[in-house]
């Protein structure tokens, strides 16, 4: 009989120290989950963070190229209201036309230099 005691209280040893060790086992795995976890919710708020920096980026650009485009409008309008009174110019106020016709007496390089020089000088956006 006092040996099934000892066997007792072996078996109960036993089965208490393979309960311990699973207990270990089983915390020790439920920390790496933890870890993992932790892990990956700080990378999905990196992730969450940048895509609201890229959201905040895209719509400054967006409004950029919004006041940009009004801007254009605005710019166009007074274009064509400018060139909309020019078109209704009579001829003679719209165009100046030049008489002047050169000529070069010599071949000498100094000469047609000048009459080049005169070419250029006239001011053709009074024309």
């Amino acid at each position: 009989m006092f040996q099934i005691g000892v066997y007792k209280n072996m078996v109960i040893a036993g089965v208490v120290g393979i309960i311990v060790f699973a207990l270990y086992f089983y915390i020790h795995g439920l920390n790496n989950k933890i870890d993992d976890l932790e892990s990956s919710l700080m990378k999905n708020q990196v992730k969450l963070a940048n895509t609201k920096l890229e959201s905040t980026r895209y719509k400054a650009a967006l409004d950029s190229q919004n006041k940009e485009i009004e801007q254009l409008r605005a710019h166009t309008t007074l274009a064509e209201a400018k060139l909309k009174k020019w078109k209704n110019r009579p001829p003679d106020i719209k165009y100046k036309v030049i008489y002047k016709t050169r000529e070069v007496k010599s071949n000498e390089c100094s000469d047609i230099k000048s009459v080049i020089d005169g070419v250029r000088a006239i001011d053709f956006s009074s024309l």
